[in-house]
Formats: structure tokens, sequence, C-alpha cells
């Protein structure tokens, strides 16, 4: 599980408030919240509370309640509630309430007291000048309490104990106990886990480039561009309330930024997020977690003896669930949507197998190319059967154009036959070119040796399939060996002019690519056509005998090159 490290992106926040606390190691109670299962492979949300006294850890929890429920009961967490587990660390402090210096250039008429708390993480309003930025201030003691009680933490989510408005993201999303507080505290998840920006205009801060907020206004290529309909106008007036598009105003900027929709939870808290900013959530849910829970057999290296095998998928179901499976085995699609799945190897050939599961997420929430059928594998390789051939050695050697080719093996049980297999470079199916019986002798060791009089120019593959008594088989390694042939294609015409009625052409086809061979009168009609396809060097004859005498041109052509002669027909 990665650990969402955001520290250094808000550095300049906490170099602000600065350090008071002093790093000690002490344990706190951890309540479970909810557990949707192995912390180790679930998104941890953890929360904290400050200025708790040790006697008001029964509201505590009760607060952290309130805001899970809201949580989950929120798109896109409540398709994704299983990927989650939520815990509540309680720490107290000496005093309730946090920090209000009443300082802050926007106080204004509030009505909320100055007061200083002692509270165990030093919680405070006007931050940076600003009333409701209500922020931690020490953030030392906060990822202590973490180290020391919840290390596989994803998302931390302060509650401050005091009823007035105020909150954060950063590397802890913060919220007071306002009745807005799982809102707000929603709100700054999206900050702190997403790393989405603030969709409204005014504040007078910078947000910059995020994955809601873009200074590019062009349909074709903005980061949302998947959404927006080809009808929808960009920019996009603010009395289209429905449509994804481009909403000037957005990343504290009245100007100059675009937003995805009109209203979003990100611009207001009592919507839900638009479409792109779920898009987000769902791909960082990807990131952080897997679908795949667990899985039998829990060996991935397997041996079987003619038996059948179950292989079963413990899935995390998206809720509806998205999740489709495709099993490949050795690279060919087998079954689709099936779990779990059972291959009887007793059917199958004696050869080593890679069976692998790719689970894709379909969810139509995710249109970005980058984000879109995340998927997440597992594999096994079986070798299936005992086999009867122990292999050795296989070698490949040049005679002259020829390839010499030998193999051993240790040990033969109930072994038929071996034939040995070409292919060439850029060709997808193997040839079977020769045959050879089996010595099938026990355990001593066996020699067998056979020739290729016709590789090609360029590089050739071999391989040799031993076939079992049963008709079963088994293939040795895949080896290759390259001929060189410097010579250019050519075709010579061997006696001009053709006295008798055949024409003798000698061919030089170094690359052995097929190449068409036609006659053309003196009137340029085609009177003869064929398409060859002949090793490196040939003799071959044309019968003329239906043709008349007279003048007649010969061009050959191999896609890369074409040859003209001029020949006479007496």
């Amino acid at each position: 599980m990665k650990r969402n490290n955001l520290l250094l992106i808000y550095t300049f926040l906490i170099l602000f408030l600065g350090f008071s606390g002093t790093a000690f190691a002490q344990s706190f109670p951890v309540s479970t919240i909810y557990q949707g299962g192995n912390m180790t492979k679930r998104i941890n949300m953890v929360f904290l509370g400050d200025g708790y006294r040790a006697s008001e850890m029964g509201k505590y929890i009760t607060d952290v309640q309130t805001i899970t429920t809201e949580f989950f009961n929120t798109v896109p967490f409540k398709n994704y509630k299983n990927y989650f587990n939520v815990y509540a660390i309680q720490v107290p402090s000496n005093e309730s309430g946090t920090d209000h210096p009443k300082d802050a250039f926007d106080e204004g008429n509030l009505t909320q007291p100055l007061e200083i708390k002692d509270t165990y993480f030093s919680s405070t309003f006007d931050a940076g000048g600003i009333h409701r930025l209500l922020v931690p201030g020490d953030y030392t003691l906060i990822f202590q309490a973490l180290a020391d009680n919840m290390p596989t933490y994803d998302i931390v989510v302060m509650i401050v104990n005091s009823p007035y408005y105020g909150g954060s993201g950063g590397a802890v999303a913060t919220t007071s106990l306002d009745w807005r507080a799982p809102r707000i505290a929603i709100h700054e998840i999206g900050h702190s886990f997403a790393f989405l920006g603030d969709e409204y205009s005014y504040g007078g801060g910078f947000a910059g480039e995020c994955p809601n907020i873009t200074a590019d206004p062009t349909r074709a290529t903005n980061t949302w561009n998947a959404w927006i309909n080809a009808t929808t106008p960009i920019p996009t007036p603010t009395t289209n309330t429905t449509d994804i598009g481009m909403f000037e105003g957005a990343g504290y900027q009245p100007m100059g930024y675009f937003r995805p929709k009109q209203n979003c939870k990100m611009r207001s808290l009592n919507v839900d997020f638009c479409a792109v900013c779920g898009e987000t959530f769902v791909g960082r849910i990807h990131d952080e977690s897997s679908p795949i829970d667990s899985y039998l057999p829990t060996q991935t290296a397997l041996s079987n003896n003619d038996q059948s095998i179950t292989f079963d998928l413990n899935l995390v179901l998206p809720q509806p669930n998205t999740l489709k499976i495709n099993w490949y085995l050795n690279g060919v699609l087998y079954s689709q949507n099936t779990n779990p799945l059972t291959i009887n190897f007793a059917n199958l050939p004696h050869i080593t197998y890679t069976l692998k599961a790719d689970v894709i997420d379909t969810t139509s929430m995710v249109r970005k190319t980058t984000l879109i059928n995340d998927t997440n594998s597992q594999q096994w390789i079986i070798k299936a059967g005992i086999l009867p051939v122990e292999w050795l050695s296989f070698d490949l050697r040049k005679m002259n154009k020829t390839t010499a080719i030998a193999w051993k093996t240790a040990s033969e049980t109930n072994n038929s036959h071996f034939a040995i297999e070409r292919k060439y470079k850029n060709q997808n199916q193997w040839q079977a070119i020769g045959t050879l019986k089996a010595n099938a002798i026990g355990s001593q060791i066996n020699t067998y040796q056979w020739k290729d009089e016709t590789p090609q120019l360029g590089e050739n593959f071999y391989r040799i399939k031993q076939i079992d008594t049963d008709g079963k088989f088994d293939y040795s390694k895949i080896k290759s060996i390259v001929f060189d042939d410097k010579r250019p294609f050519e075709i010579q015409i061997v006696s001009n002019p053709i006295a008798d009625a055949s024409l003798r052409l000698m061919v030089t086809n170094p690359e052995q690519m097929p190449y068409t061979i036609a006659i053309n009168n003196i009137e340029g009609k085609v009177v003869y056509s064929k398409t060859m396809d002949r090793p490196w060097e040939s003799t071959q004859e044309i019968d003329l005998k239906t043709l008349s005498s007279g003048i007649y041109n010969l061009q050959i052509n191999n896609e890369e090159k074409i040859i003209s002669h001029r020949f006479v027909k007496e």
C-alpha cells in the first residue's frame, strides 16, 4: 500500500505554523469504525481528534461515525466502500476546544470568542490570517501518533472539537464540528487524497493546474475533454447547470482559470462531486488498492500430473459490480467472467503453461484514457503432466548452406518420436520439416541429429516437438541461426535469341522473396505472368510454344526491385 506523503507539497504551511511538539513514542487506543478488509490491502482512512478531553472520547467516536456515514453515502466512495478501512486514534487533550487568536484580517463581526486552549495537536483558527482556515499546529506530533499507532495510513482526517465553521486540506484534512462538518471533511479529503483544487473564485490565492482546474480553455486539449459533449459551448455559460464544460472562475481566480461544472462539492459543500472530480477519486482508489484480495492456489508455480486445477480469485467488488475477468492461457483468451475457473490438464499437451487473470474495472465513472479499464493481474505457471523426455541440450550450427541440428535427452518414457519444426523471421506459423523416431531408452543419454537442407537467408528459428505414444507433446527451447548472402536479386537469360521453345532463366534470390515474371509483346500486351517462390538459386524454364516469333520484353518484380530484359524468339 502506498503512503500519501504530502508533506513536501504543504511545507510552506508547516513552516509558517512551525513545530511546537517534541517527537516521542506513545500508544493510544485505536477504534475500528469500518473494516473493509486487511489493512495492508485497503485504503486506510485514519481519524485524529484535537480538543477532546479523555472524558469526551465517546463523543469523539460518535463524531467520527457521523462523518464516516456521510463519506460512504457520497459517490464514488459509496461505490468503492469495500476498498476502505476507517480507524479512529483516541488522543486526549488537556482542554476542550481549540485556539482562536482572533487576529485574522477577515474577523469582521464574527461572534466566535477569542480562545487559547491547551490541546494535543495545537490546532487553531485564523491560520495565515484567514479566520475559517482551521489547521493542526503540530505536525510532528501528528505523524508521530500515526507512526506509533497506525503506520499503514492513506488518508488522515482531523476533527477539531469546536462548533464554529472551519477546515483545511493538505497533508491532513481538517474539519471543525460545524453542522456542515461531514461535508467539510469530504471536501478537504478532495484536496488531500485526490489533489483537487478549490473551484470557487474568491479568496485571492492561486491554485494553479489541478485535475479539476485548468487555464487551458481548448476543447481538444484540456484535461477533462473526454467529458465534454461536442454541442457544449466553450467557454460554458453559467446558465448550464447540468453539463461538463469549461466554466470560467476557479482556483481563487475570477478569470483565466476554468472548472468542469457550474457547481461541485469542490465549490459548494451542499452538492455532489462532478464527474471529473469523481473520476479523479476513482483513479486514486485504483492507484492505492487492488481488486484482487487473494487467490487460490496461493502457490504460483505448479506441477500437474494430468489433474484438474481450480483457480479462484477473491475479489473486492464495487457496488454495483463493474469488474470483469479475462483469463488467458499462454496468451490466448481462454475464458471470460468465470470465477472460479477449473482447467483439466489431462486434456492438454504436456507443456508449460502461463495462466493469467486480468481483472478490469469497467466503471462508467472513468473516461480519461489513462484511467479507463484499470487492470490488475494474477499469474500462475503450470508445468503440465509428467514429461516423458528430460532435455539436456539443443544446438544448431552451419554446414555450408545447411543447418545441422543436434539434441540430447537424459531419459525417455513413452516417447514416440520427434518432429523438427522451423519458422522464418516475421512468420507466425511453425512448419514441420522432418521427423525422427525416438530411441525411448530409459535413463541413458540419447543423441539425435538432423539436417535442414533448405534454410532461408536471414534468421531461421527451430524447435523440436516431442510426441508421446498417447499423442501428447512437449517442446524444446527455441533457437535460431542466421545465414547471410550479400548478393543482389538478379535474373539472367541463359541464351538470347531463343532458338527453341523454352526460355531459360538463372535466378539469384538471396532474400528468398516471392517475385512475379511477366512477358509483354511488342505492343505491351501481357502474354505470360506467374508468381514464383524459390530458394536462393535456381534455374527457371518458361514454355514459349504458344508465342509467335518476335521481340518480347521480360519483366521481373519482387516488390523491391524491377528487372527488365528484352529477348527475341526465332
